[in-house]
């Protein structure tokens, strides 16, 4: 009995302790792509247009010229940004993409206007059951 009621704590531990890592992560890609934002538009102001990042790289060459550190290989998350500077007005949008875990190919974006979208308000697990509110 002692024994069923210990592997019935730790499953429920270890299901808190998976949400806790993903709901890390999320919090570190939100603050990313706002970084990513913030970068943007600094860049907006300097060039009259909005900055492309690898792998595009047109018209700018690293994430240095958004002011900021390659992203990308510090997370088990994806860091994109598209750009439509011919669109009237041009646009952005930043995407984080998580790879792997329970959340595996969910979603955050941020775009000119700085609205968030994508897999929030829940990066969501295999059950469709939010992995954390």
């Amino acid at each position: 009995m002692t024994v069923v009621v210990i592997g019935i704590l730790a499953a429920m531990a270890f299901a808190n302790y998976q949400r806790t890592i993903e709901r890390g992560h999320w919090q570190t890609a939100r603050d990313l792509l706002q970084t990513i934002y913030s970068g943007e538009i600094v860049y907006w102001t300097a060039n009259n247009r909005y900055c492309q990042t690898a792998p595009l790289a047109a018209p700018c060459t690293a994430w240095t010229d958004i002011y900021m550190d390659n992203p990308n290989g510090t997370l088990p998350v994806t860091f994109t940004v598209v750009v439509d500077n011919a669109a009237i007005p041009p646009t952005f949008t930043a995407t984080a993409t998580r790879n792997g875990g329970l959340c595996d190919t969910k979603i955050q974006t941020v775009n000119q206007a700085r609205t968030f979208g994508g897999d929030w308000p829940q990066w969501q697990g295999p059950n469709r059951d939010a992995v954390f509110v």
